[in-house]
C-alpha cells in the first residue's frame, strides 16, 4: 500500500560506489551478533540516532538488540565504531596510532570510510571502523553497512522483506571509502493530493513531524540529503513546527518549490496580508508588555525596557520605538490556487481540421492531444509521439516528448564526471 502511494516520487540519486564492494564473509572471527556499538557522547544529533537505528536493524536480521556504548573502557568484545572527524576520540586515536587513514575522505563533503582492523584496544579484537567526514558522511556509512546486513532502504515504504539471519560474519580484513560526486541529492513531493495527502491525513493526522520522520529516514538511507516538501494547501514551517526540527535530526536539507520563493510555502503567501495585520497588532501589544515588564518586583526593572529595539536601523537610535514599514498586497495579486490549476491546461480548436480535433497544451512542458483525434504523426529532431493508455480525459492520450528525456541516463554518468556540479533532484 504505501508502495503504490509513494510511487509518484522520482528519485535521481547519484549512487555511491561502497555498496559494490561486500563488506560480508562467510566465516570469520568477526561475528556481528556479539559486538557492541561504539559512539562517542560528542557526536551529533544525526550520527547517535544513525546508531540507533543500526541497532533496530541489526535486531530484524539477528533477533538480537546489540548495546550501544560511549566508551570503551569495560568492553572485550568486536566492536562496531561509529565516528565523525573532529568528534570522535577513538577516530583520532587510530589515527595517531596509524591504525586508520583519513586521507581518502578527508575534506571532502560526506566522505565515508569503512574498515575492519585487528585489535583496535586493549582486550578488543576486531572493529569495524564506520568514519565520517562530516555526520551524513558518517550516517552514510552506518546505513551502507545495513543495507548489506539485508535491510533495504525500502522496508518501510515498499514493505520490502527483511531476511531473518542466525549470524552474520564481517571481512577481517576490508577497508572502502567513497563520496558523492553531486553535493545535494534528493527529492520533490510534488502533485501528492489526492493520493498521499489522504493517506498521510490518515495515518498521521497531516504532513507532520511523524510523516516527515518516514521521508527523513527512506532520503538518508538512499544516500541523499534534500527535499521540496509537500506543497498542495501544505506549509512545511507553519503547519507543524517540529517538522524543521525532524529535518536537522536527520540532516536533510530543506528547499521549495519552484513558484514558492524565499522558503515559504504557497499557502503562506496568500496570507501575506493577514501577517501584516499580525505585526501591528504585536507591535502594538508591545507597549502593555514593556509597562508590564517594568512594574515587576516593586519597580525593580524599571526603564530596563527603554531602549529602543523596534525600529532600530543605526546606531543613532531614534528617540522613540518606530513601527517598521508595513506594505500591503493588491487583492489582484493573490492568486487563488483554483485559479492556477485553471491555467495549467488550455482547451482549443486546432484550425483547419474539419474533425475539430481538440489539443491541451500543458505550459512549459509539451502538447498532447486526446489518442482518438490522432490521424497522422508528424515527428523532427527531438520529438517523438506516444499513445498513453488510460491518459488523458477520454483514457486515450497522445503525447510529443522532448528527446532529452531518453537521454536522462547518459547525462547523469556525466554528472559523476563533473565535481563542480552541486545540485541535482527530481
Amino acid at each position: 500500500m504505501r508502495q503504490a502511494l509513494f510511487s509518484f516520487l522520482l528519485f535521481l540519486f547519484v549512487p555511491m560506489a561502497v555498496r559494490a564492494q561486500s563488506l560480508l564473509s562467510d566465516q570469520s572471527s568477526f561475528p556481528i551478533s556479539s559486538a557492541v556499538i561504539y559512539v562517542d557522547d560528542r557526536e551529533p544529533e544525526l550520527v547517535q540516532t544513525s546508531a540507533k537505528l543500526l541497532q533496530k536493524d541489526i535486531a530484524l536480521v539477528l533477533g538480537k538488540t546489540l548495546p550501544i556504548v560511549s566508551t570503551l573502557s569495560q568492553v572485550s568484545k568486536n566492536v562496531i565504531a561509529i565516528g565523525t572527524i573532529g568528534q570522535s576520540d577513538l577516530i583520532k586515536q587510530l589515527v595517531s596510532q596509524k591504525k586508520i587513514s583519513l586521507e581518502a575522505i578527508l575534506g571532502k563533503w560526506e566522505g565515508t570510510l569503512l574498515q575492519t582492523i585487528n585489535k583496535p584496544a586493549q582486550g578488543i579484537p576486531h572493529a569495524l571502523v564506520i568514519a565520517g567526514n562530516d555526520w551524513r558522511g558518517t550516517a552514510y556509512g552506518v546505513f551502507e553497512l545495513s543495507k548489506q546486513l539485508g535491510v533495504s532502504p525500502w522496508y518501510w515504504w515498499a514493505d520490502v522483506h527483511v531476511e531473518k539471519r542466525k549470524e552474520i560474519y564481517l571481512k577481517e580484513k576490508f577497508s572502502v571509502s567513497d563520496a558523492p560526486k553531486v553535493k545535494y541529492r534528493g527529492i520533490f513531493i510534488n502533485d501528492e493530493a489526492p493520493a498521499l495527502s489522504g493517506w498521510s491525513k490518515e495515518k498521521f493526522g497531516s504532513f507532520n513531524h511523524h510523516f516527515y520522520e518516514h521521508v527523513f529516514k527512506l532520503i538518508l538511507r538512499l544516500k541523499g540529503n534534500y527535499l521540496w516538501p509537500a506543497m498542495w494547501r501544505n506549509a512545511f514551517y507553519a503547519d507543524d513546527s517540529l517538522n524543521i526540527k525532524m529535518a536537522d535530526q536527520y540532516g536533510i536539507v530543506i528547499g521549495t518549490s519552484h513558484h514558492e520563493p524565499l522558503m515559504r510555502a504557497h499557502d503562506e503567501w496568500k496570507e501575506t496580508n493577514t501577517y501584516a495585520d499580525q505585526v501591528k497588532k504585536l507591535y502594538a501589544n508591545d507597549s502593555l508588555i514593556t509597562r508590564q515588564h517594568h512594574q515587576l518586583n516593586n519597580g525593580k526593572w524599571n526603564h530596563l525596557m527603554d531602549q529602543t529595539h523596534i525600529g532600530y536601523t543605526y546606531w543613532q537610535q531614534p528617540k522613540k520605538q518606530k513601527m517598521p514599514g508595513v506594505r500591503y498586497l493588491p487583492a489582484d495579486s493573490i492568486v487563488g490556487k483554483k485559479e492556477i490549476a485553471n491555467r495549467e491546461v488550455k482547451r482549443a480548436k486546432i484550425p483547419g481540421t474539419p474533425k475539430g480535433n481538440v489539443f491541451y497544451q500543458d505550459e512549459k512542458r509539451g502538447v498532447s492531444i486526446e489518442a482518438h483525434h490522432f490521424t497522422k504523426a508528424v515527428t523532427t529532431n527531438g520529438i517523438q509521439w506516444k499513445a498513453l493508455p488510460d491518459h488523458g480525459r477520454t483514457g486515450r492520450r497522445g503525447g510529443f516528448y522532448h528527446r532529452r528525456l531518453l537521454l536522462t541516463h547518459a547525462e547523469l554518468l556525466r554528472f559523476r564526471k563533473w565535481p563542480a556540479i552541486r545540485h541535482f533532484g527530481g
